[in-house]
């Protein structure tokens, strides 16, 4: 089956899980109207959220997969269409995206903690069938009989499959910690001020204060905030007291990093296919010869490890020059 065709089945169950977690939660415009419900869902804090910062951007790996291959797959309708109609259509593709993803991220968001963890295990699970499903499918139907290719297949299923999985974890977790502590719906209102961010401005403040101290006392030190602005390396990479990257951020350099992974992959898909017709120019060579050139040969491996070599400083980040 197609991989379209399985987004159109998996539709319904999603749709479902959307009605039923807004019918959960209570409207705080027009209260008195149907019981307060349905409420609309907010599957994804991107304001100043910090709790699940690690389960929402596992959640967002989760999409990668259908992200590339909604951003690169041919049309699907079977006929010519003028190019605002391809647009029009790529657009519909990114919007049944969206909501095949949406439980994911309005489960782990839901007050109904328990709820949402069960919800959200099923659907992973489901998911993780139908994406072994289709990694198996063609990893066999695989025309290419280089098992390096075939490979490749179940490496880009990788990080799909971990990141389902540990979701699925997280939510037993979730379900444990409501069994232990009894509390199935989260009734806690976070405040725009989290604990943490007054913590770690008092510590700022505290610091800079000791160092500008220090820096009238011996005039050869700058204040803590001040070399803080002005050194990128304290600014990102420094691990500061109290201090947490909020949900967006982690989220985006999750999903960068398994974009890196891709392209990793692609290029060594590349590098693979290059070698294998150099070895079939080489054959080609012997059998019309009925020898091996030499020159030839030691040609093809220089160029084969000046390739490898040019990928590990790719890799490394070492500059490379021609």
């Amino acid at each position: 089956m197609e991989r379209y065709a399985i987004h159109y089945i998996m539709l319904i169950p999603s749709i479902c899980i959307i009605v039923f977690l807004s019918f959960l939660e209570k409207r705080k415009y027009r209260p008195n109207k149907c019981g307060g419900r349905p409420a609309l869902i907010i599957p994804f804090p991107s304001l100043d959220s910090f709790e699940n910062r690690l389960a929402y951007a596992v959640a967002f790996g989760t999409t990668l997969n259908t992200t590339v291959t909604t951003v690169i797959s041919q049309y699907t309708l079977g006929f010519e269409m003028p190019r605002y109609l391809k647009a029009l259509e790529v657009l519909l593709r990114a919007m049944i995206s969206s909501l095949l993803f949406f439980p994911y991220f309005a489960c782990i968001s839901t007050r109904y903690r328990a709820v949402g963890a069960v919800i959200n295990i099923c659907y992973c699970l489901i998911w993780f069938g139908i994406d072994v499903a289709e990694c198996h499918s063609n990893f066999v139907s695989s025309d290419n009989p280089m098992e390096s290719y075939k490979v490749m297949f179940v490496l880009l299923y990788l990080p799909n499959f971990i990141c389902q999985l540990t979701l699925v974890v997280f939510c037993f977790y979730i379900l444990y910690r409501c069994y232990r502590t009894k509390s199935f719906i989260n009734q806690h209102i976070p405040g725009a001020v989290k604990p943490h961010q007054v913590d770690h401005v008092r510590w700022v403040f505290r610091k800079s204060k000791d160092n500008l101290y220090q820096a009238l006392l011996t005039e050869s030190q700058t204040s803590f905030v001040d070399r803080m602005n002005k050194s990128r390396r304290l600014k990102l990479f420094t691990d500061f007291t109290f201090f947490k990257y909020p949900t967006k951020i982690v989220s985006l350099v999750f999903f960068q990093l398994n974009v890196i992974y891709l392209l990793v992959l692609a290029v060594i898909v590349l590098l693979i296919y290059i070698t294998s017709k150099i070895d079939f120019f080489i054959d080609l060579v012997y059998q019309l010869f009925g020898q091996k050139n030499v020159v030839l040969t030691d040609i093809a491996g220089i160029l084969k490890g000046w390739l490898y070599f040019k990928d590990i400083c790719l890799f490394s980040g070492l500059k490379f020059y021609y």
